[in-house]
């Protein structure tokens, strides 16, 4: 007799979805870190990990990057945010799943004047939470929505400053 090696299946308990990866892209719209700037925007991906074992049951890892420019149009800014995540996903209606989570993560600005050619570059820790709603519509596809808030630390000229930031998918 010999052994033969076979593929092997994951299986989730009984009436359970199995562990799923879940891929949210689309138009990012956020809040500046520095308060005289308008609106940020720009497009945002989010990719997460679910499974059904846990209380904890969601990884994810998001990156947004946003432009931004000054109302005297002389000053500019781009956002590159990585965001690493833990949280919990649930089905509530149907379909329907929510989730919630924490999530640590940083961003890296960019600002710049186009007048004289001024440039500064600077990297802010954050923390923050985030919270979703995914539905699915058809096949693999689904329609979500994405909302993260927390506290970015920006180095300011009298110190260390926290501000909020807020961001929408």
């Amino acid at each position: 007799a010999q052994l033969r090696p076979q593929r092997l299946d994951s299986t989730s308990l009984k009436g359970s979805p199995a562990p799923a990866w879940r891929l949210h892209v689309g138009p990012s719209v956020g809040r500046p870190l520095v308060p005289s700037f308008g609106a940020m925007v720009g497009g945002t991906a989010m990719l997460q990990y679910t499974w059904t074992a846990a209380w904890m049951n969601v990884l994810s890892a998001g990156v947004d990057v946003r432009h931004g420019r000054h109302p005297s149009g002389n000053l500019r800014q781009n956002d590159h945010t990585l965001r690493l995540g833990v949280g919990h996903d649930a089905r509530v209606w149907r379909n329907l799943r929510l989730h919630g989570g924490v999530e640590v993560g940083a961003t890296l600005s960019r600002q710049w004047q186009p007048s004289n050619g001024e440039k500064t570059l600077a990297l802010h820790p954050s923390l923050g939470a985030t919270a979703g709603a995914w539905l699915p519509v058809r096949g693999p596809f689904a329609v979500s929505l994405l909302v993260n808030a927390g506290h970015t630390w920006v180095r300011a000229e009298t110190g260390t400053a926290s501000t909020v930031s807020l961001g929408a998918l």
